[in-house]
């Protein structure tokens, strides 16, 4: 198990869905990974629901049985924030917007209001400009957010 510092109110909170789970378990390399790593180290909050995390967990165990053990290293030494998954009534208005098997996972990151949602799912998050307006949430790649991270520390190391 890692060790755990407490929260800081001020640490970025990043929704992931399980697309960037999957990959950044799956490849040593990318943001998907990179992201992992500084919610490992505690530069972030990786935040989750548990449909999502499950929707990782299966995925992995059929078709990357291999990243099985980095993923459960993953699990044990990153202080994962878990938000409720939402509510049915919640899910609701996102079934028209989103395929019906995302709209949890929209429901779950707009009540949990991070400062990103992270998702690699091009076809139904990405595309769609119309998501994010609607949502109120800011979605993006984890190569976007590593983007503005290295912007951030390039401002605040003045280079």
């Amino acid at each position: 198990m890692g060790i755990f510092f407490p929260p800081d109110p001020n640490m970025p909170r990043v929704f992931l869905d399980a697309s960037v789970i999957i990959s950044g378990v799956a490849s040593r390399s990318g943001g998907s990974h990179a992201l992992l790593v500084l919610a490992e180290i505690g530069l972030i909050r990786a935040v989750i629901c548990p449909y999502v995390f499950e929707e990782a967990a299966r995925n992995i165990q059929a078709k990357l049985p291999k990243a099985i053990p980095i993923f459960e290293l993953l699990k044990a030494n990153i202080h994962w924030e878990t938000v409720p998954d939402a509510a049915d009534a919640e899910i609701l208005p996102w079934l028209t917007v989103i395929r019906p098997k995302d709209a949890p996972v929209l429901a779950a990151a707009i009540k949990a209001k991070p400062h990103r949602f992270v998702t690699l799912d091009n076809r139904d998050f990405l595309r769609s400009p119309d998501i994010s307006q609607k949502s109120g949430i800011k979605i993006c790649t984890p190569g976007d957010v590593m983007q503005e991270i290295r912007s951030v520390l390039a401002q605040g190391f003045q280079l």
